[in-house]
């Protein structure tokens, strides 16, 4: 996890066997940690509450994705999340 100077926390998820297909979740502190925005490479990209957010990243888990490193500075540019 990454928090920026704002308070949203930043978790990533990768598909290995893949050319680095990365799916971002940001935890929105605007919103009083209520809202996720979910940035995903394959071209989903929504905000939706914190429960169906758990929701999606248990299914992308079980789908073989896994958490191989916090996002940087870089992923997050990369991803063109700024909130």
């Amino acid at each position: 996890m990454h928090t920026d100077t704002e308070g949203n926390e930043y978790y990533m998820l990768t598909k290995p066997g893949t050319k680095m297909l990365r799916c971002m979740y940001v935890v929105s502190a605007r919103h009083n940690k209520e809202h996720v925005i979910i940035n995903d490479e394959s071209a989903m990209n929504i905000t939706t509450h914190t429960h169906l957010a758990r929701i999606n990243w248990i299914k992308k888990v079980d789908a073989g994705w896994k958490r191989e490193h916090n996002p940087t500075p870089k992923d997050m540019e990369e991803m063109g999340k700024n909130i």
